[in-house]
């Protein structure tokens, strides 16, 4: 069931309701959740391994914070909150089931595979979504009709841009010869997918892929070279041949959202406005900016901002200093052991590559308040865990600190 929704999510939508792509994705990983904690329960326990100390750490203090921001904001979403909370449950049933990591990895893999598909036949005029009467925004460029699965172009380059390292990952021998795939497989999802990124235009996939490039060029893998190399034509490409609207305006319009959020930073309360409190916030920001300074700011940057481009910002405005706090301390601890000079695994070089992406397009976009791309985080943290773990290498760091004797209360 784990590989079967790791397929799904990014794929399912449902034809007829308000969020066809959306709502589709939000119903499926609910009922993922609940079934696979009354299964594991109904089951028993004998044939799971216990969950790393680390992972329940990292979700406890986030699920915490979530609580607190909930319970104190004056702004709070209870859908914006369950949203939140869902992928993160996710990830504490991943841990608790300890599947394969690659078996999700390559359901991962195949299911961006086919979403880029999608943009493609999208790109060159062939929409299969037309046959269900599905179309994209008819405002905006050409571009806006390359949604995919996802809704919108943007979307799916950000979705691509974390899926890319896994699907590089798989053409590794180590992971490609027990699964017995050729090695022309991943070949062929690599290409799909850096061809629908390009043809979506986002330019946010740039932060991404150098992000991620430099990682693996740091852990000094020859078979990571390749794709280091191939990342920085496909930036460069990106560059010179977006059909997005010029760069100097985009920049400019994400530092309009951004300045607004941090004229208002001493107003925000420790825990948050609440969950999915931006949207209200920032509306009231931006017209007392513009009321008492109207010529201060591009007047076409002006209007409604439901995100703040920005993931970090917008968890700061929700959740507030404590909200963002715990956020950086989950990462901390899931991701930090990994920056040792330690030997893993192909799997988990890939796995981390991945995360950093989506933390790396965070920066001006919002991935991480996007269900697609949550799930997508939390399932790696997870996978992550699980294979570190099983490693033996990193994974175990939190548990073993603690068993070290300097921490054994001595006796008198």
């Amino acid at each position: 069931m784990a590989v079967g929704v790791a397929f799904l999510v990014p794929l399912v939508f449902w034809p007829g309701v308000q969020s066809p792509f959306s709502s589709a994705k939000e119903w499926l990983l609910a009922a993922w959740v609940v079934a696979g904690f009354a299964i594991g329960a109904w089951t028993g326990p004998t044939r799971r391994k216990p969950i790393p100390r680390t992972g329940l750490w990292a979700a406890a203090i986030w699920i915490t914070a979530l609580a607190l921001s909930a319970g104190l904001g004056d702004e709070s979403s209870l859908p914006e909150l369950l949203r939140n909370l869902v992928p993160c449950a996710g990830f504490l049933l991943l841990l608790w089931i300890s599947p394969k990591p690659h078996r999700v990895v390559f359901a991962l893999v195949l299911s961006g595979s086919m979403v880029a598909l999608v943009a493609l036949l999208q790109f060159i005029g062939l929409d299969p979504f037309l046959l269900l009467n599905l179309t994209g925004s008819l405002q905006g460029n050409s571009r806006i009709r390359f949604f995919s699965t996802l809704g919108n172009p943007n979307f799916v380059a950000a979705f691509l841009t974390a899926i890319l390292p896994l699907t590089v990952c798989c053409s590794l021998p180590e992971i490609r010869t027990p699964a017995k795939i050729s090695v022309y497989v991943p070949i062929a999802g690599a290409l799909l997918q850096a061809g629908a990124i390009f043809a979506t235009g986002s330019r946010a996939p740039i932060l991404g892929l150098v992000a991620s490039g430099t990682w693996l060029i740091l852990r000094r893998s020859r078979s990571w070279m390749r794709f280091a190399w191939a990342a920085l034509a496909l930036c460069a490409l990106l560059l010179l041949f977006s059909p997005a609207r010029p760069l100097d305006k985009t920049i400019a319009g994400r530092f309009h959202i951004w300045n607004i959020i941090r004229n208002h930073i001493t107003e925000i309360p420790v825990a948050g406005f609440g969950p999915g409190a931006f949207e209200i916030r920032y509306a009231q920001w931006e017209t007392a900016s513009l009321s008492t300074n109207p010529t201060g700011a591009d007047p076409s940057f002006a209007g409604l901002q439901d995100h703040a481009h920005n993931d970090y910002l917008e968890v700061l405005v929700d959740h507030g200093f404590l909200g963002l706090s715990a956020f950086m301390v989950v990462l901390t601890l899931l991701l930090l052991p990994l920056f040792r000079p330690i030997r893993v695994s192909g799997l988990v070089d890939g796995i981390m590559a991945s995360v950093i992406a989506l933390l790396a397009v965070a920066l001006v976009d919002f991935p991480l308040h996007r269900l697609t791309e949550r799930y997508l985080f939390w399932s790696l943290l997870a996978l992550l865990c699980i294979s570190s773990e099983s490693t033996g290498a990193p994974g175990g760091w939190f548990t073993e600190f603690f068993k070290k004797p300097h921490l054994k209360r001595r006796s008198l």
